[in-house]
């Protein structure tokens, strides 16, 4: 992964749960090999956290926010946040039930929420767990085709598919290329384990998976896109690798 400094932002008006919160991330942190950290601390959404958001030149932040503080509401500040850039983790702090936060999340892009109050240690763990890998992930690949480098952000790209009028070239599905002059077996060998190939024809970013339809051979995207370049035999040469895992994107319809 590299050396990397992560700037940690947390805001919980209960100075206590706060610095108990400051403790257990820093005790994470102290852990990971080659990672260092910063963690700025608030007690409100007060001007001066405001300022920060509006004028920090910060890289790596990850947020941690109250659900609410006496200056303000935690899901108008994480709106506020991501306008700067959607990529930014942001994990709520709350004492709230479960089921009020679901409903609450559906309206935001957010990354989950810890109960400070059931297992704080262990759901930080899994949280910044799951942050740190995906912020170790790979994104921008260099394709060489013929006598030309292709350089390709994957990370809203949901397949490649060889074009129907020219077999040697390859469509991108899910953001904007022209397509590569190249066949799908140069490019799948030039990819990582995230990809898998579905078809002759196609290759699908797992990432970018929402379901697996196997009984009507489909595969959905996250953004309600969708592709039927499944072989014959994927699902039944795939299922028990699909039901380790990615089981929770299954649907047997």
């Amino acid at each position: 992964m590299g050396c990397m400094l992560y700037n940690i932002v947390i805001c919980d008006d209960n100075l206590n749960d706060l610095n108990i919160i400051t403790e257990k991330i820093s005790n994470y942190f102290d852990q990971q090999k080659n990672i260092y950290f910063k963690i700025h601390s608030f007690n409100d959404y007060n001007n001066k956290f405001i300022d920060f958001i509006y004028n920090n030149r910060l890289t790596n932040l990850i947020y941690l926010l109250d659900i609410e503080t006496p200056s303000g509401d935690g899901f108008d500040i994480a709106r506020t946040i991501k306008r700067f850039d959607a990529n930014i983790p942001i994990i709520y702090i709350t004492g709230h039930h479960e089921k009020h936060i679901n409903k609450a999340l559906k309206s935001c892009d957010m990354d989950g929420y810890i109960n400070k109050f059931n297992n704080l240690e262990n759901e930080l763990i899994e949280k910044f767990d799951k942050i740190l890998a995906e912020k170790g992930k790979k994104y921008i690949f260099h394709i060489k085709g013929n006598n030309v480098t292709y350089i390709l952000n994957v990370k809203n790209i949901n397949c490649f598919t060889t074009d129907i009028d020219r077999k040697n070239q390859i469509r991108i599905i899910g953001n904007y290329y022209p397509n590569i002059h190249l066949s799908i077996r140069s490019l799948y060998i030039q990819l990582d384990s995230r990809f898998i190939k579905t078809h002759q024809s196609c290759i699908v970013n797992l990432d970018n998976v929402k379901e697996f339809d196997i009984k009507n051979k489909i595969i959905y995207f996250k953004d309600k896109s969708h592709t039927d370049l499944i072989s014959r035999n994927f699902f039944k040469k795939n299922k028990e690798w699909l039901l380790e895992h990615y089981s929770d994107k299954i649907i047997f319809k």
